[in-house]
């Protein structure tokens, strides 16, 4: 079973084993064609932001999964696609469990994810999904 996240509504963080069950998953579609795949995580969660600059995690506040250089292990290491498993891709699961679990580990906290897709064509749109811990 798929559990697609909601950008209409915050969304609760659960814990890993939950994701194990229910992968968190953000349904992308690009009628032309993703070009660039462009993820800002924004918190004022300091310890959590910590984390993610430990050299064991090696996440970047913001990247683009089509271009990500340096990180393109690391996101493999969470599962996200990466280069040509997004480009010209004109649907695609991003699942974004492999983050989200660590969120678990900080309560009282919130997470946005923006997310910000450009087609072949050059048009742009940014959605942004809410995780509440």
């Amino acid at each position: 079973a798929v559990d697609p996240l909601s950008f209409d509504q915050p969304n609760n963080v659960e814990d890993e084993e939950y994701y194990q069950a229910h992968p968190a998953i953000v349904n992308i579609q690009a009628i032309k064609g993703i070009k660039h795949f462009k993820v800002e995580i924004i918190t004022e969660n300091q310890e959590f932001l910590d984390v993610l600059k430990d050299p064991d995690v090696n996440v970047p506040t913001s990247f683009d999964l089509t271009d990500p250089g340096e990180y393109d292990s690391t996101f493999k290491g969470f599962n996200f696609p990466t280069k040509n498993e997004v480009i010209n891709k004109t649907e695609l699961d991003f699942n974004l469990s492999g983050l989200l679990f660590l969120l678990s580990m900080y309560p009282d906290s919130t997470y946005n994810f923006k997310i910000t897709i450009e087609d072949q064509d050059g048009k742009t749109e940014s959605k942004t999904l809410v995780m509440k811990s």
